[in-house]
Formats: C-alpha cells, sequence, structure tokens
C-alpha cells in the first residue's frame, strides 16, 4: 500500500511537471508567433521605407541629370559669348583703327 501511495505521489508529480511544461510550451509558442509578427511587421515597414528611399533617390538623380544638362547648355552658350565678345571687340578695334586713319 505505501508502494502504492509514493507511486500515486510520484505519478501526481509527474502529471503536475507535465501539465506545467504544457502550459509553459503553450505560452513560449504563443510569445514566439507574437515575436515573429512584430518582426514581419518591422520588415515590412522597413522595406516600405527602403522602398520610399529609392524612389527619392530615383528622382534626386533625375533632377541632378536635369541640372547638369543645364550646367552645360549655360557652359555652351558662355562659350558662344564669349566667342562673340572677343570677335565684336576685335571688330571694335579695327574700327577704332579706321577712324583714326
Amino acid at each position: 500500500e505505501e508502494f502504492e501511495t509514493k507511486t500515486s505521489e510520484i505519478k501526481e508529480k509527474h502529471a503536475a511537471q507535465i501539465a506545467k511544461l504544457k502550459v509553459s510550451a503553450n505560452e513560449d509558442r504563443a510569445r514566439d508567433r507574437t515575436v515573429e509578427k512584430d518582426l514581419r511587421s518591422l520588415l515590412k515597414k522597413e522595406k516600405d521605407e527602403t522602398t520610399e528611399l529609392l524612389k527619392r533617390i530615383k528622382a534626386l538623380e533625375k533632377e541632378l541629370n536635369q541640372e547638369k544638362v543645364k550646367a552645360t547648355k549655360a557652359e555652351e552658350l558662355i562659350k558662344v559669348g564669349k566667342g562673340t565678345i572677343h570677335k565684336l571687340s576685335i571688330e571694335l578695334d579695327e574700327e577704332k583703327k579706321r577712324a583714326k586713319e
């Protein structure tokens, strides 16, 4: 009888421990699901932010290229203007020489 009582107590202890482990495992799984959900949410947010940054970078690159084209055109106009000024300066010098003669 004492053996049966001890055996029964041991079985009850084991059953209680198993029940605690099951509860703990369920809590762990629930926590894991929450963490996974949070991580997925953060990942999506990061992906969205990265996509927005890439769009902004592309827009800035396009704007930069447009400014480069404008700068190149301006440089060409400056060269033409300098050439015209130089040509007019020569013509003016020639006119002054003729006027003195």
